[in-house]
């Protein structure tokens, strides 16, 4: 075999055999045509420093290279290229996501929301319609709860479901105690008292059960109230053993 091929020497000048990097002193790569069989190519002989930038595309790749090849850190993948996947083809333990990488995500976990209860019994004077002094908080979300009223906080338009119950004391048979759920300071919309629940004493002297449930469309700076109304003829109280009222923001709607 020839100890040196020029740059002018072809491919067809080289006998069978090994043709080891001693061997080739100047190759001109105009010479180089066609392909390299792979049994010519001793093992671990071509690496990154042998191979040009962008010379490998995907045309030059077969099917088959082993997991041990791919090392170094991968470049960044953009899930518009990620589509139509096969099942089959997700394997193994999926690593941990984490929450500073999701965007685009919003989250609806029914904030606002507060509960409320008094500290004492609070005195209502017959036939007056009167706020309730709700004057400690159990819990409020987003600071929306303050004097004795919820506002809606920027951002936080929706519908909102506001529950609770109030007893009044020794309202007696056929008696009226009115419990009215004031938006922006009225019980009522589109002419209507929506939000007055009205019930009648059963007996003489007895407590009132006076529960609401309703859900209202607000927006922001908007603010709900509650009121109480009774006909016993005499100042009685809202008992504070057991009235509460609570609200939240309904999520997904």
């Amino acid at each position: 075999m020839p100890t040196n091929i020029s740059g002018t020497t072809g491919i067809d000048k080289v006998q069978d055999g090994t043709v080891v990097s001693a061997d080739i002193a100047t190759l001109d790569a105009s010479k180089l045509t066609g392909s390299i069989a792979a049994a010519r190519i001793a093992n671990n002989t071509i690496d990154s420093a042998h191979i040009a930038s962008g010379a490998v595309d995907d045309a030059h790749l077969a099917t088959g290279i082993t997991a041990s090849k791919l090392t170094g850190a991968l470049p960044a993948i953009s899930a518009a290229n990620l589509t139509a996947i096969p099942a089959a083809n997700i394997t193994g333990t999926l690593p941990a996501i984490s929450g500073a990488n999701l965007t685009g995500i919003t989250a609806d976990d029914n904030t606002p929301s507060f509960g409320v209860v008094l500290s004492g019994h609070q005195s209502i004077s017959t036939g007056t319609e009167t706020k309730i002094t709700w004057d400690t908080e159990e819990w409020d979300s987003d600071g929306a709860f303050a004097s004795n009223k919820f506002t809606v906080p920027s951002g936080k338009a929706g519908k909102y479901h506001f529950s609770g119950v109030v007893i009044m004391r020794n309202i007696d048979d056929n008696e009226l105690a009115s419990l009215r759920v004031h938006v922006n300071g009225s019980d009522s919309a589109s002419g209507l008292n929506h939000y007055r629940f009205n019930y009648m004493g059963t007996g003489s002297n007895t407590f009132t059960n006076c529960p609401i449930s309703v859900d209202i469309a607000l927006d922001v700076g908007d603010y709900v109230e509650l009121y109480i109304y009774h006909n016993e003829g005499s100042s009685q109280n809202v008992d504070s053993g057991y009235s509460r009222w609570s609200g939240y923001k309904l999520a997904g709607v």
